[in-house]
């Protein structure tokens, strides 16, 4: 760190009095005038010695200094702050200004008094309660920045091993949807602009410390509005401004951040020490000073062991115990553990005198412990989705379990909590088992009432779910408002993304002497699970954030419906009146599978021109009535709309909306032409920003105006006929368990009505494709015993449908079999990776007929496919090899290109087929998880 750094002092904090004082004097005098208490006696000894500066403290002494001999009492100040500087009697400031001050001293130029080399101080800082501050802490620590802030400063090489000990201490990573959680978030920009930064993002973050690289030289009235607001944004407990050399290592000065930290200094001690106090500014919630403490990371770390089981093993490295002195074994259950560890880090009896001792033995016990608890899943009581009803009468609430009355206010009590709890129990039980808890004691739900047939707008809440127990109780009060069947949906969702489903059913009767005197065998109201989209919580708190949900259904009266939630807000919107549009959109798309090559001529032929004008029309209708009627009346309308990752959950198939074609630029003019910058911006995933069209009619038309091209979609699907609810087994991706590999064989099985040259051309491609080789199947049989001998990675099935319902089949060779009898052993065997399924052939697939292909597709999906691709449009037998291949091809090549998350991949895959004329591209969707990590077979 630079020693030449030059301080320029704000000589107006003592008026004229100030003027008579050299430099050095002059901000011991200031800092001695904020702590009066000073002269009142002796502080003790402590290397974490800490004084309080007050601005009512400094008022007073100024008086003072006006009264009596200036120099006399400027004499008297600096002798006491030196004396007790001198005797190890201070060594940090925490500088204490009223939240909302704008006037004289601004806190800016006093904290640049405080920091001057004079003062001889290790840090000063603001003290700075942040009432929205996330404090969870964990170790190792992430760091986060915008890839070119990341780039300019070096964060990568945080990870070198010669940047010691932050490659053991630190994680770094470009901030994005999937690390958008962090201790410190270091961005290389002023306030105003940081928070611009980051309210041009469409998904949350959260930062511990959020540290600004930029001049501090800015008023503190302009200043403390834009940095609070950044904290509230980040949720962050801290925020540091640094004034730094480019000349200089960041990397070193982070390192040296990190060391400091690792031998359990306080928080701002070691960023003082680390960044010099006379160049930089640091605010901190004093509870985040605690959380971040290393102590209180290991009795956290105790605590979460002090709750284990006896059986559970606890993978820690021989080494630990060695960092530590710890006497406890793995043959020892892991509370025993967790007492050592309590009892030695309340009694100080843990070291942190090098960086290799008490702290690296912090991140293998976090590893360990994180590992174990994911182990504990089987062992704990279920916990189910529950509740209680209640009809408001004249004087008397009453608990009811027979039906509703008509206009009558009623509750629903929901809660989450051990069997039999409430009047109403779901038949599933919560996933709760497997939520990587972390420090946290709770994770907050938000659950959502929905029934369109009774009322126009869901009903919102939040439910605190604790690691162990009952959750809190949200109470939903509402009217029915129409005699006959009541179907409420009570949604659990986090993040954007739906957890679980469940169905409150009941009749709605004329009045209460309507009600039967009693419940008979068949309950008079049932809360029954409809859709458990996740089995494991593992990674609840690490999944990518998605902007919103959309749940796509019908009324008890049979009328098509969404609702949609964000994360303030949630609406419900009629589709039955989309009918035209759909069907539309549904021959547009089967016009494309069965006539190809009319648009294979290059992107921005006549032919395509037409099509995605065409396209256009009906999609800019679709998003009219499903979205811009609703953005002044729900925010989760403005959040659907600026979404770039979507969840779809569709609960019967005919309710399935194709969203991705939802159109919403300026609708183009008749006959418009394709955008001349459309490759462009296909291959770089935007338009360019002078290019977006802005005026009605547009001049051109845009396929990045279509969701589909722009928006990750996650979707998922639940089928009746199958009885039981639509629920992930295994295919889910999380913690240790969250890439598929296609490092393996390719299984394809075609129907006879894919005519042989077709059927040979497909495998050769596919053979050049998948470079670890291509098992064919003739029929039922050789599938299954190829799926237990070779394990494929990636399943191409491309059957004919037969039948309608329940008795739907799927023929290959022709070799028929009920779709219904496909299980597990279809997909793969046992504890093998779960493999990538592309599912498409003669009528799998249409939007204005989806029950053969979306029972298929939720077949295989509970076979434990991890994810199904398919199209939305028909595509006949004798162009689906040709089209497999072609969506295969654009598939693999957007995983080489830049393998990541599957939602990224597909999206990619989409753009690049669409910008080679590939417009079969546009029908691609994917139902499974997002989140999983595809790996290509070359690795």
């Amino acid at each position: 760190m630079s020693t030449d750094y030059v301080h320029v002092l704000n000589r107006e904090l003592l008026g004229s009095q100030g003027l008579r004082l050299n430099d050095e004097d002059y901000v011991r005098v200031v800092a001695a005038m904020g702590t009066p208490e000073l002269l009142d006696g002796p502080l003790a000894r402590s290397e974490e010695q800490e004084v309080p500066w007050t601005l009512a403290g400094f008022r007073r002494a100024h008086g003072e200094l006006g009264k009596g001999d200036p120099r006399q009492v400027a004499t008297r100040l600096i002798d006491a702050w030196t004396a007790h500087v001198r005797d190890g009697g201070i060594r940090r400031i925490l500088l204490r200004f009223p939240r909302h001050w704008t006037q004289r001293p601004d806190p800016t130029d006093v904290l640049g008094v405080l920091s001057h080399p004079a003062v001889g101080v290790k840090a000063v800082r603001l003290d700075w309660i942040s009432p929205q501050a996330d404090l969870r802490w964990q170790w190792p620590l992430r760091v986060a920045a915008f890839a070119d802030d990341f780039g300019d400063l070096g964060l990568e090489h945080l990870s070198d091993d010669a940047v010691w000990p932050a490659n053991r201490l630190a994680q770094p990573r470009v901030l994005s949807r999937e690390w958008a959680r962090a201790e410190a978030l270091i961005m290389r920009a002023d306030a105003r602009s940081a928070l611009a930064r980051i309210l041009t993002l469409t998904h949350r973050i959260r930062a511990g410390v959020v540290l600004l690289v930029t001049p501090l030289d800015v008023p503190w009235r302009s200043l403390r509005p834009h940095l609070d607001a950044l904290m509230v944004e980040t949720q962050a407990g801290g925020l540091a401004v640094v004034q730094w050399p480019p000349a200089e290592s960041f990397v070193q000065a982070f390192n040296e951040w990190m060391n400091e930290l690792s031998h359990a200094a306080p928080l701002d001690l070691a960023f003082g020490r680390a960044f010099g106090a006379g160049r930089s500014m640091l605010g901190l919630d004093p509870r985040l000073l605690q959380a971040a403490a290393l102590p209180r990371a290991m009795q956290a770390i105790a605590g979460r062991l002090e709750r284990m089981s006896a059986t559970v093993d606890l993978k820690l490295p021989p080494e630990t115990a060695e960092r530590i002195r710890m006497s406890w074994s793995r043959s020892r259950p892991p509370r025993e553990l967790a007492h050592e560890l309590k009892t030695r880090a309340a009694a100080r009896d843990i070291s942190f005198g090098s960086e290799s001792a008490g702290a690296s033995a912090i991140v293998e016990l976090e590893t360990a412990t994180r590992g174990a608890e994911r182990t504990l899943a089987s062992e704990e009581t279920p916990r189910y989705l529950q509740g209680d009803v209640y009809r408001f009468a004249e004087s008397e609430t009453v608990k009811e379990t027979r039906g509703l009355v008509l206009n009558a206010r009623h509750a629903l009590d929901v809660f989450i909590g051990s069997a039999a709890a409430g009047t109403l129990v779901a038949d599933v039980p919560v996933p709760d088992q497997d939520i990587d808890w972390g420090e946290q004691e709770s994770v907050s739900l938000q659950v959502m009432l929905a029934e369109p047939n009774q009322w126009d707008e869901p009903l919102r809440g939040t439910l605190e779910l604790p690691r162990y127990g009952r959750s809190s109780t949200h109470r939903f009060v509402f009217t029915p408002t129409k005699v006959g069947p009541f179907q409420g949906r009570v949604t659990l969702y986090h993040r954007g993304r739906i957890l679980q489903t469940a169905l409150l059913e009941t009749s709605v009767l004329t009045s209460p002497a309507d009600l039967p005197s009693k419940t008979g065998k068949t309950p008079g109201i049932i809360l029954r699970v409809e859709a458990a989209l996740r089995r494991s919580f593992a990674t609840l708190a690490e999944r990518r954030r998605f902007d919103a949900c959309i749940v796509c259904n019908h009324t008890v009266t049979r009328q098509a419906a969404l609702t949609a939630a964000g994360k303030d807000g949630a609406y419900i919107a009629s589709t039955s009146d989309l009918k035209n549009a759909l069907a539309n959109i549904s021959g547009l798309l089967t016009q494309v599978a069965q006539d190809a090559d009319r648009y294979r001529k290059g992107l921005k032929s006549k032919a395509n021109a037409e099509l995605l004008g065409s396209l256009a029309v009906e999609g800019n209708a679709l998003y009219r009535k499903i979205v811009l009627d609703y953005i002044d009346r729900s925010t989760a309308a403005k959040a659907v709309r600026d979404s770039d990752y979507l969840q779809i959950v569709t609960m019967e198939p005919d309710a399935i909306v194709p969203l991705e074609f939802i159109y919403d630029y300026a609708l183009p003019k008749e006959n418009a032409k394709v955008c001349p910058h459309a490759v462009e911006a296909l291959r770089n995933g935007a338009c360019p920003t002078t290019c977006r069209p802005t005026k009605s009619p547009a001049e051109h038309v845009c396929p990045l105006g279509f969701w589909g091209l722009r928006k990750v979609i996650e979707r998922h699907i639940h089928v009746p006929e199958l009885n039981k609810a639509a629920k992930v087994v295994v295919s889910e991706p999380i913690t240790g368990r969250d890439a598929l590999s296609l490092k393996g064989r390719t299984l394809v099985g075609m129907s006879e009505q894919v005519d042989s040259p077709s059927d040979r051309a497909l495998v050769e491609g596919l053979r050049k494709i998948c470079k670890t080789g291509v098992t064919t199947a003739r029929n039922w049989s050789e599938w299954t015993a190829a799926i237990s001998t070779d394990n494929p990675v990636m399943l191409v099935a491309l059957p004919h449908t037969g039948g309608t319902a329940a008795g739907i089949t799927l023929e290959i060779g022709g070799d028929t079999k009920r779709s219904n009898y496909i299980d597990s052993t279809y997909v793969h065997v046992g504890s093998t990776p779960a493999p990538l399924t592309v599912l498409l052939g003669c009528d799998t697939a249409n939007t204005a007929d989806t029950s053969a292909y979306l029972h298929h597709v939720e077949v295989f999906r509970q076979a434990d496919a991890a994810l199904v691709v398919g199209t939305v449009a028909t595509v006949l037998g004798q162009h689906a090899a040709d089209m497999a291949e072609r969506l295969i091809e654009s598939l693999e090549g957007a995983i080489r290109s830049k393998p990541g998350r599957f939602g990224e991949v597909l999206l990619r895959a989409k753009r690049t087929a669409v910008a080679d004329s590939l417009m079969i591209g546009l029908c691609l969707v994917a139902f499974g998880d997002a989140d999983w990590k595809i790996i290509p077979d070359e690795e």
